[in-house]
């Protein structure tokens, strides 16, 4: 009897359930057929867009690779491609004047990478292999590729790694592409506002079969960096000072440290970055592209920096007050005291070009061919490069007790008209190595490459063939004086 009422149950819900899905919708009216010419599409972008592009692009190429790919063009929230490529896992980059300029991958350093622009070779201006991120935006890449193993279509060399950028192109872009951003940086020291702007127009004509790009980058910042240096010397407070010698050591302590070297550095920085790049695309028939190229790039970086030096020894000091801890918090220095000023300039330019002519074309289905020639070059003049050095004999007296240390130096007018309390100074060419190196790359790369992907190939997917040949030379001329003048300067007797 239970079954059966269970049964009888199951039958009610069961015809209930066909009753809805045939019941008439409101109004007693039945819903249309769907119109089987509409498709739905969805379009994904922005941030979404750009994290499945990476993945795509880890997922079908050979090899291991990592990419990053921007969200929207410009929109790399970085100041240059170093910054951008440390996103990437195994990836670490060294920085200059606290902006992003070297990069190394799996701990080999930035002479182990091989780093291409389009796929292309890319000349530098550094003495060794390594290459200047900081030379090109963020905003000028549309994204990155690190292949961190061997890929028979690359350029050899990259030990670490090699490194492809890619930069925008009309065809990218359906129709008109305008974008512009505008940045501004204020540096607190220097109490200055500096701009950093970016443009691109592209579009495309004659029913899209020709594509024109311009984009222009520049930026500029204005910074100032304060340093103060120690360098301390322990002695024995009760048996390593002269006679006569006036010691405050309020909880006895047995060992004592004192400035054998104080410093105040400050350096005022000024750097500039533009790039243009320019391309050209024609499209006569849907199986044939032609595309032209250039970008220019010019960095200078104007370094000024200016110091204070005293030097002192145990005999020289006195009045000297030691805290708990048995550190100098003031003394005074006699009349054998020495102390210099010096200045030094380094101007850092940067020039590279950068031309390329590409030919894509593919005969039939299953065959492409790929010509490419380019042209890269860089360089970097010694430039005004400089280092001034004076030396002093004089009196001073140190003092640490307040919120920043206190130097007063016990000089007049009378000291300073008297040439036996001068040292040697020195005026050298370049700085920091007492010269400088005129740095010029030049390459030269053509190269054709092969595809070819069967439609009935089974397991074969395609098979690649190319022939790829580079001209790379730089010259390397170092100019600067001869290093033993440094040598005269630091506490020397005068020669004026």
């Amino acid at each position: 009897m239970r079954c059966a009422q269970t049964l009888t149950r199951n039958l009610m819900l069961l015809a209930s359930g066909l009753l809805l899905l045939t019941a008439p919708t409101a109004y007693g009216q039945t819903p249309p057929p769907p119109d089987s010419s509409e498709v739905a599409e969805v379009v994904v972008t922005g941030f979404r867009a750009s994290l499945k592009k990476s993945l795509e692009l880890k997922v079908n190429d050979v090899g291991i690779v990592d990419a990053i790919s921007s969200e929207d063009l410009g929109k790399f929230p970085d100041t240059n491609i170093a910054e951008s490529l440390q996103r990437i896992p195994g990836v670490a980059i060294d920085r200059s004047d606290g902006e992003g300029q070297f990069v190394t991958v799996r701990g080999l350093g930035p002479s182990f990478n091989s780093v291409l622009v389009n796929g292309r070779q890319i000349a530098s201006e550094q003495t060794t292999r390594a290459f200047s991120f900081d030379l090109y935006p963020s905003e000028m890449i549309t994204g990155a590729q690190v292949y961190k193993s061997g890929v028979a279509s690359l350029p050899t060399g990259g030990i670490g790694a090699t490194i492809n950028l890619t930069t925008a192109r009309p065809f990218d872009f359906s129709g008109r592409q305008t974008i512009l951003s505008a940045k501004a940086q204020y540096e607190d020291r220097e109490k200055k506002v500096t701009p950093d702007v970016f443009g691109l127009y592209s579009d495309t004509f004659a029913s899209g079969t020709f594509g024109a790009l311009l984009s222009v980058y520049h930026s500029k910042r204005d910074s100032r960096n304060d340093q103060l240096n120690f360098q301390w010397a322990s002695f024995n407070p009760s048996t390593a000072l002269a006679p006569g010698t006036s010691l405050v050591n309020p909880a006895g302590a047995t060992t004592g440290f004192y400035p054998i070297q104080y410093q105040e550095i400050r350096t005022f920085e000024q750097r500039s970055r533009t790039n243009v790049e320019g391309v050209l695309q024609f499209r006569p028939r849907d199986n044939l592209t032609i595309t032209a190229d250039a970008m220019w790039n010019y960095l200078k970086d104007e370094a000024h920096e200016g110091w204070f030096l005293t030097f002192q020894t145990l005999s020289n000091m006195n009045n000297i007050v030691l805290d708990n801890r048995g550190v100098t918090q003031s003394f005074t220095n006699n009349a054998l005291g020495a102390y210099e000023t010096g200045s030094a300039l380094t101007d850092r330019r940067v020039q590279t070009r950068n031309v390329g002519l590409n030919v894509a074309w593919e005969p039939t289905a299953e065959l492409a061919v790929n010509f490419d020639l380019s042209y890269s070059s860089a360089s970097q003049p010694t430039g005004n490069n400089g280092f001034a050095n004076l030396g002093f004999r004089g009196p001073f007296s140190y003092d640490l007790t307040g919120q920043y240390p206190n130097l007063s130096l016990g000089i007049n007018e009378a000291t300073l008209l008297d040439k036996a309390n001068y040292t040697s100074h020195v005026i050298i060419f370049g700085k920091p190595a007492f010269g400088g190196d005129d740095v010029h790359d030049t390459i030269y790369e053509p190269k054709i490459e092969l595809t070819y992907k069967p439609s009935d190939g089974g397991i074969l997917k395609a098979l690649k063939t190319g022939v790829d040949f580079t001209s790379d030379r730089k010259d390397d001329v170092w100019l600067g004086n001869n290093p033993q003048v440094f040598c005269l300067y630091r506490l020397a007797p005068s020669t004026l």
